[in-house]
């Protein structure tokens, strides 16, 4: 259990818990301190008989001066350490959220099975409510600490009125044990409504434009605030919760310090000096059970989204994972030589799947053919580049490369090599927010001068940044708005030829495209054959006419 919090919480988090122990022990020493300090204050100005006071010796009592000097660096003290616990709280809160998201940013980045929405409410929600909780342990190590020495403390000063000080508040926390199962149940309720509302506002903006043909984005709308509204109303339960927790101890404190104080004036409970120090002490203390009580709803409260993202962790063990390093390319090979693939006796079913993709698939494409392959949506088109770019193992056979027509090696060794070799564009085309001459230059290893950018735009058909008005350096969204689907990709066709590739990986590049571009971009297609390998996964009758060699999967 200990090791599994420590690969959790790290080193830095965990050392900030222990602080915070030490904090706790030296504000549990500063109140002491203070506490005498205001029975010598109330002696030094007459106030107080000092026969009925109970001082240590090391406290200053010959002068006023000297017990306000006094009481002014306990308070100074008492003010850097209560500034220590905040910084530590926040610290602790925000270690665990960065530790954990870098290790989301890595795993998303770098998995084969991360959802958008899964990310993202792990990224948002589940760290969030993390971070928190650790804060509040952090703020529960300190209160703890501090309290249970108050206690002995207090305990060693008047015994019998402590132990029943301490019987009250017990019944008060059992008392209010049923809140700590509602916090729970908000927190439960709260998670569950987050991932869901979350997940179905991705799917509306990922298909708005649908939805704006079907009509339902009102529908849609409808879903996601009303998701809203059990969010909101988890959250009061829970402040409502955690309001209850803190006043009802502090209700209960001054009711029994009014007793205790009832109960000197006709029984010798304590001498009237120490009595002083008593109810100081004794109301940092229920002040301290207070905010230890409200702590634990905030835990408990945060505890089902940190219990997801603890369920991620431990299935994914981020921490262990190191992206692969790239691997040099072989000294004296020409970097522009084409890649070829070698595929034999493929087998390849994805988990928890009835029936296999490929059970027996064997396939040549030698450096610097066309292949085209062609099948129905779902017979393992995608799948077949994954296998071909080392980015799915097969459970059975070899993926090879050929980097001359007759010497094929494994792909795993080179797999990087191969990637840095690949061009590639997809049905749906990839922009960062920028200006375009950012997006073509965008993974490039080399600087590409303003000449082998005019040609690349030549060859992708990508006539029309001559009609923005600030050219390559027009900015683009994220989404890119303000280019028709065709331009975007034409866009990134460019990109892809920027690479100077060895491979070119087409997968339903030119669907966007209409009939006339379409066979623009086939014609250059076919000049550039011999220069790269190119595989086309199409449906497009201008494509198919480029294949050296096609592939049909049904």
């Amino acid at each position: 259990m200990i090791a599994r919090a420590k690969r959790f919480l790290g080193a830095k988090v965990l050392s900030y818990l222990g602080l915070g122990l030490l904090i706790g022990i030296s504000l549990f020493a500063i109140e002491l301190a203070f506490a005498f300090g205001l029975q010598a204050f109330l002696i030094a100005i007459g106030a107080l008989d000092a026969r009925t006071a109970r001082l240590p010796a090391w406290l200053p009592q010959a002068s006023l001066a000297a017990v306000l000097a006094m009481i002014i660096v306990i308070g100074a003290l008492r003010a850097l350490f209560n500034a220590a616990q905040i910084y530590l709280q926040g610290v602790a809160n925000e270690e665990l959220n960065c530790r954990q998201r870098r290790f989301l940013v890595r795993w998303a980045l770098w998995s084969e099975s991360a959802g958008t929405a899964e990310a993202l409410t792990l990224f948002n929600a589940r760290t969030a409510a993390a971070g928190v909780l650790m804060g509040n342990l952090q703020a529960l190590a300190i209160q703890l600490t501090s309290g249970l020495l108050l206690g002995l403390g207090l305990l060693r000063m008047a015994p019998y009125v402590t132990l029943a000080a301490g019987a009250g508040l017990g019944l008060i926390a059992l008392a209010l044990r049923h809140t700590d199962r509602r916090a729970l149940e908000a927190g439960r309720g709260l998670a569950a409504g987050m991932e869901k509302t979350s997940s179905r506002l991705i799917m509306s903006l990922k298909n708005l434009l649908l939805l704006q043909i079907l009509g339902t984005q009102g529908r849609e709308e409808a879903a996601a605030q009303e998701g809203l509204s059990e969010f909101r109303g988890h959250v009061v339960s829970y402040f409502w919760i955690a309001a209850l927790k803190y006043a009802v101890p502090q209700i209960f404190g001054v009711a029994l310090i009014c007793l205790i104080a009832l109960a000197s004036t006709s029984y010798d409970v304590m001498p009237a000096g120490l009595l002083v120090s008593y109810f100081y002490l004794l109301l940092r203390l229920i002040m301290m059970f207070s905010g230890l009580n409200q702590n634990i709803a905030a835990v408990l409260m945060n505890w089902p989204n940190t219990k997801g993202l603890i369920d991620w962790f431990e299935r994914n063990s981020p921490d262990e994972f190191t992206p692969p390093k790239p691997f040099p390319a072989p000294v004296g090979r020409r970097a522009q030589e084409p890649i070829g693939w070698k595929l034999s006796s493929l087998a390849f079913t994805y988990p928890h799947a009835d029936k296999p993709v490929f059970e027996d698939l064997s396939l040549t494409v030698p450096p610097g053919r066309t292949l085209v392959i062609v099948g129905p949506s779902g017979a393992g088109k995608s799948t077949l580049l994954s296998l071909m770019l080392g980015l799915v193992k097969p459970q059975k056979g070899a993926v090879e490369l050929l980097f001359d027509a007759k010497t094929p090696v494994p792909l795993e060794p080179r797999r990087a090599e191969l990637l840095r070799g690949i061009g590639y564009v997809g049905p749906e085309s990839f922009l960062i927010e920028g200006t375009v001459r950012e997006n073509l230059r965008y993974g490039l290893e080399h600087e590409p001068g303003a000449d082998e950018i005019a040609a690349a735009l030549d060859k992708a058909e990508c006539g029309f940044l001559a009609d923005l008005p600030r050219g390559l350096d027009h900015r683009l969204t994220e989404q890119g708005q303000g280019l028709s689907a065709g331009q975007k990709q034409r866009l990134s066709l460019a990109r892809a030829l920027l690479r100077r590739p060895r491979a070119l990986i087409l997968d339903e590049a030119t669907s966007n495209l209409d009939v006339e571009t379409e066979a623009k971009l086939a014609e250059t297609l076919q000049r550039l054959k011999g220069q790269m390998t190119i595989v086309a996964v199409t449906h497009r009758q201008a494509l198919l006419s480029l294949a050296d060699q096609s592939l049909t999967l049904a």
